[in-house]
């Protein structure tokens, strides 16, 4: 993020510069061909979505829910900074708190974001607690999970999305099964 705001100050520093010296060169009769500063800017903003989600659930202890949900429509800026090609990411903000006795984990590292049909995995290196989370008694945690979308042709181009993930009272991923864990599936509307 930082990255992003280096960048966009020495875009609006820079044409801002070239800016002034066109106005020099006007005054003394030359052409010029700086590009203004807010044109270029303006091609370079991402656009994005709120949407405040009402999803929660309580298993065994584990109260989950889900603040809100986010589309972003990434400009070519941001891909560069990011070094990466997907045209738009969604990020699903989910607060969990353990009130129970045991330690309860969140295998969010598998987790799954499902929009028009099409599956996606989470992005690990662009999430927040997007690993196995453990919690123990009285812990709570925020968590962002980002999903990169290759083909986004707007920030609103889905009407809704899927989140799936898995949680157990075992750590180890091989040992979970239907009595010890529960399949998370949360229908998210995305509606303004």
């Amino acid at each position: 993020m930082k990255k992003v705001l280096l960048l966009s100050s020495a875009v609006l520093v820079l044409g801002t510069t070239l800016a002034a010296c066109g106005a020099d060169e006007k005054a003394s009769g030359e052409k010029t061909t700086a590009k203004s500063a807010q044109t270029t800017t303006a091609k370079e903003k991402d656009q994005r979505q709120y949407y405040v989600q009402t999803w929660s659930d309580d298993w065994r202890g584990l109260q989950s829910k889900i603040k809100h949900v986010t589309s972003v429509k990434l400009s070519d800026t941001t891909k560069t900074s990011m070094k990466i090609t997907a045209e738009g990411v969604i990020g699903v903000k989910i607060h969990v708190e353990n009130t129970s006795d045991k330690d309860v984990y969140s295998f969010f590292n598998k987790a799954i974001l499902v929009a028009d049909g099409k599956e996606y995995k989470i992005s690990a290196n662009d999430s927040i607690n997007g690993t196995v989370l453990k919690l123990g008694k009285g812990q709570e945690k925020d968590v962002l999970l980002n999903f990169h979308i290759p083909k986004m042709s707007k920030f609103d181009q889905f009407d809704n999305v899927t989140l799936k993930w898995t949680t157990s009272d075992q750590s180890d991923i091989n040992k979970v099964n239907d009595t010890n864990s529960k399949k998370r599936l949360a229908n998210l509307p995305l509606k303004k």
